[in-house]
């Protein structure tokens, strides 16, 4: 329940990068077999999606925010604004973990090509 609620204040740009997060595992664990430039290639390619979309989904929601701020009475637009940017950051927070998990998942798959590289 906490989760649905976390997604559904993060707005849509938080279910597209759910959605990219199998992507990012496959790739991942492609690249952990095969090894291939063509594998680091497309993983890399989905991270920099990752955090286009995610920079987007955040700037997105901050301007609605400031938008939406500008509608309240006075007393209220400095608790409005905390509390906007704080829900605007969830696309921020889901691009940093995924982008953190794809970036693990090439490092481990580069360690490795080398290794295969250094053993021939």
């Amino acid at each position: 329940m906490i989760w649905a609620k976390w997604m559904e204040v993060g707005g849509p740009w938080t279910y597209i990068l759910l959605l990219v997060a199998p992507a990012i595992v496959g790739a991942g664990l492609l690249h952990l077999v095969l090894r291939r430039r063509v594998s680091l290639w497309l993983l890399a390619m989905l991270i920099a999606a990752v955090f286009g979309i995610g920079l987007f989904g955040t700037q997105t929601a901050r301007g609605r925010v400031d938008y939406a701020v500008r509608m309240a009475r006075p007393a209220e637009q400095a608790m409005l604004t905390v509390r906007g940017y704080e829900e605007a950051s969830h696309s921020w927070q889901m691009m940093l973990a995924l982008g953190a998990a794809g970036i693990v998942f090439l490092i481990a798959g580069e360690i490795g090509r080398a290794h295969r590289r250094a053993g021939k």
